[in-house]
């Protein structure tokens, strides 16, 4: 009797475990998230804040960066196209690379821990109304199907509120920036 359930419940997993797998090569490797806000300032207030890498932890990382004690560093070059900074923290390290940057946005490559592909994006700026619209994209291929197809959508889960709270945080800055200019601007007329 034992044997019987014991030899159904492996059954009932190795089917599990094979369709999960069939389900997983069936999906596409390629993830692609997308997170976009409008922020009231000029785009000229937001670009030094996402060409300067120096000042992504403020932004990018937040506050999760800071619980978890990530520490950052920085290459030779820190603002513009050819900019790096890693971060280290308890199960995660990375580089990003800005591998483009001019007054519409930014472009850079992701190498996160091990990977030996890295993840590309951007941070769009584009005038709307009286502010602009920022938006983050970061697209990239796990390879390895099936396993890849299952987690595309753990990494689409993952990113989205991270790139929603990034660029929530970086309203404020570049309103700041914003609000400053004018002042300064005003101050000269």
């Amino acid at each position: 009797m034992w044997k019987r359930v014991v030899i159904g419940i492996v059954g009932v997993g190795v089917l599990g475990c094979a369709g999960l797998l069939g389900y997983g090569a069936t999906r596409s490797t390629q993830w692609h998230v997308e997170r976009t806000r409008v922020i009231d300032a000029a785009p000229q207030d937001i670009h030094p804040l996402i060409e300067d890498l120096e000042a992504w932890p403020r932004w990018a990382a937040g506050p999760e960066a800071d619980a978890a004690g990530m520490t950052f560093s920085y290459g030779p070059v820190r603002r513009g196209t050819g900019a790096t900074y890693s971060w280290k923290g308890p199960g995660s390290f990375g580089t990003v690379t800005l591998t483009g940057s001019d007054p519409t946005g930014v472009t850079y490559d992701m190498v996160m821990e091990e990977s030996a592909t890295p993840a590309h994006g951007s941070l769009r700026l584009a005038p709307e109304g009286e502010g602009t619209r920022v938006t983050w994209t970061d697209e990239g291929d796990f390879g390895m199907a099936p396993i890849g197809g299952l987690m595309v959508p753990m990494m689409e889960a993952g990113l989205g509120p991270h790139f929603e709270g990034g660029l929530a945080r970086l309203a404020p800055l570049a309103e700041a920036a914003a609000a400053s200019r004018a002042a300064s601007e005003a101050e000269a007329a």
